[in-house]
Order: C-alpha cells, then sequence, then structure tokens
C-alpha cells in the first residue's frame, strides 16, 4: 500500500518517470515557455507546495506524523520530527 502511494504521489507532482506534460523532443522546456516572469515562479511555486503537501500525507499516513522514533523525545519535539520527515520526502522527489 506504501510503495502504490508513492508511486501515485510522484505522478500527481509531475516528477520522473511521470513528467508527461514536458515532451522530450520539444527544444526548449516545453509548455513551461508559455508562461513569464511572474506566472512561471507561481507556476513552480504551486508544483513544489505540491511536493510538500504530498511529503505532508505521506508522512502523517505512513509514518506516525509527529511521533518521534524514541520514546524519550516526545511532545516538544513533534513539529520538527514532522518537518523531517516531509523533508525527507521532497528530497526523494526532487
Amino acid at each position: 500500500m506504501f510503495l502504490i502511494f508513492i508511486i501515485s504521489a510522484l505522478a500527481e507532482t509531475n516528477r520522473h518517470p511521470f513528467d508527461l506534460p514536458e515532451a522530450e523532443a520539444e527544444l526548449v522546456s516545453g509548455y513551461n515557455v508559455e508562461y513569464s516572469a511572474m506566472g512561471f515562479a507561481l507556476f513552480f511555486l504551486g508544483e513544489y507546495a505540491n511536493m510538500l503537501l504530498m511529503g505532508a500525507v505521506i508522512s502523517i499516513f505512513f509514518l506516525g506524523g509527529w511521533s518521534s522514533p524514541f520514546f524519550f523525545l516526545e511532545g516538544f519535539f513533534g513539529p520538527f520530527f514532522l518537518s523531517l520527515k516531509i523533508c525527507f520526502f521532497v528530497f526523494l522527489f526532487v
């Protein structure tokens, strides 16, 4: 179940090998040429926000969310461990 969710998250965030909107035969970056300056920045900000969202969903559903792997670090360090897990999956997506 976990592997299926990871594969579908990769497809949702248009990551390799599911990056079909951008064809390899095009000379430049394909659909990105149509955007300029702020539109281009907002487009990629949306893509990276989607990666953060998928990392958060995977972390909460499959890795225990804010739970610590060490029993003596529970409580105060919860947001730190959640952000660490999210950053791990964003690193895997990129």
